[in-house]
């Protein structure tokens, strides 16, 4: 295949603040966005964003400044967006950018493969349905710094896609959403942020962004960077829990026996609370092969934690099973299983109480009694 590849190189990139809260806002105020804003304006030409140069220079920069490492995009079209984000990377010297899309597939294969080894090592094409992938991506523990939503246009795609986005990127982590003038994804952002109070949405214009309605004339809609059609949101620096469900997918789980499951609490957020967590847990035994006669097994576990019964340690908050999950231990065939946990919390906090417990991190089940 035949390729008007340009040169690889680095663009100059802004250096911000680490602990910035709005990186967009900053660096389109910078000298480096002006020069990176000519250098894509008419590139890559099969990158359909609106106002190219600008949406592609924020992308690009935005991976540069932030140090941005694992790179997820749904909606691949014709791997233009997906080029930039790979010279991304590339300058950035470390990284990988996931591609997912339903459609394309060799053409899109060899777009990638034109682009030179060292750029095209950084990206891998995923032939399949977003679905698919977050289902995949859960299973397999993954988390991306950013996501970058650009599938389906229609209300219940997008927010499938957000909500699903939103459990696998990383506490401070970036969603940026493509033609969000566009009604379906309008929605489905608003409502996501109203459910998710603890994420942002960026931009100068942000709170206009959030009063307008999801029905709007393009030239009248607040974006995250003005001109474009992009809108970013950034998770808190933490996992919220709150009274709202939140479940954390399943888990590959190496053990037998389930005794509780752990957690980091973020500094200083335990002491002062009480409450209650809320929890499901289940333990799934999937055959590997269905030849040999073997059924699926699933158990499950339901109960409630006082705050003040969880065990904290120096790094970990252990909650324990009054009843432990034991009912895999000694089964046989369990070698021709593959075993799985999915874990579902809520916070529910007493009168008396902040309305969240943040945790920095995923849990995971304890799969044996830890030694006194």
């Amino acid at each position: 295949m035949t390729t008007n590849l340009r040169p690889l190189e680095a663009l100059a990139v802004p250096i911000l603040p680490k602990d910035i809260d709005d990186p967009l806002t900053a660096i389109v105020q910078t000298q480096e966005f002006d020069a990176a804003r000519q250098y894509f304006e008419a590139y890559p030409p099969s990158s359909l964003l609106r106002n190219g140069g600008v949406a592609r220079a924020i992308i690009y920069l935005l991976i540069r400044a932030m140090r941005l490492r694992r790179i997820l995009e749904i909606g691949t079209y014709q791997a233009g967006t997906t080029e930039v984000i790979a010279r991304a990377i590339r300058a950035n010297g470390e990284g990988h950018v996931d591609t997912v899309d339903p459609s394309g597939g060799s053409f899109i294969e060899n777009v990638i493969a034109a682009w030179g080894g060292d750029l095209s090592s950084r990206c891998r094409f995923h032939l399949m349905n977003s679905m698919q992938f977050f289902s995949k991506a859960v299973q397999e523990q993954r988390s991306y710094d950013l996501v970058f939503v650009d599938g389906d246009h229609d209300f219940e795609s997008v927010a499938f896609d957000l909500q699903r986005a939103s459990s696998i990127v990383v506490p401070g982590g970036f969603v940026l959403l493509d033609d969000a003038d566009q009604p379906g994804v309008r929605e489905a952002a608003l409502r996501f942020l109203a459910d998710c109070p603890d994420w942002k949405v960026l931009g100068r214009l942000s709170a206009e962004m959030l009063r307008q309605s999801s029905i709007i004339e393009f030239d009248q809609a607040a974006m995250s960077v003005e001109g474009t059609a992009l809108w970013c949101l950034r998770s808190p620096d933490f996992i919220p829990l709150t009274n709202r469900l939140v479940t954390f997918g399943n888990s590959p789980f190496a053990g037998e026996e389930v005794h509780g499951i752990e957690f980091k609490i973020k500094p200083n957020a335990l002491p002062t609370r009480s409450g209650a967590l809320h929890y499901k847990v289940y333990l799934r035994a999937l055959p590997n092969s269905y030849s040999g006669g073997l059924v699926p097994l699933e158990y499950a576990v339901v109960g409630e934690a006082p705050i003040a019964s969880l065990e904290s340690g120096t790094d970990r908050t252990v909650l324990r099973f009054q009843n432990p999950m034991q009912q895999l231990r000694g089964l046989a065939h369990m070698s021709d299983y593959s075993k799985l946990v999915e874990i579902f919390l809520k916070y529910i906090p007493d009168s008396a109480s902040p309305e969240r417990l943040s945790i920095i991190d995923r849990p995971t089940a304890l799969a044996m009694p830890r030694s006194e």
